[in-house]
């Protein structure tokens, strides 16, 4: 199984938002997710997506 997340911070507002998948063996999809966080630094981003 695989799980991926990734973060993006827009710089000029601090909006922030994370979003990540996990797939089986073979690459197909099971579940996702997907969160608007608000204002957070890029640090906080990364470990919400954790």
């Amino acid at each position: 199984m695989q799980l991926r997340t990734n973060g993006s911070v827009k710089v000029d507002s601090s909006f922030a938002v994370v979003g990540g998948t996990l797939r089986d063996n073979h690459g197909v999809w099971i579940i996702g997710f997907s969160c608007q966080l608000g204002r957070c630094s890029i640090l906080e981003v990364e470990l919400w997506g954790i």
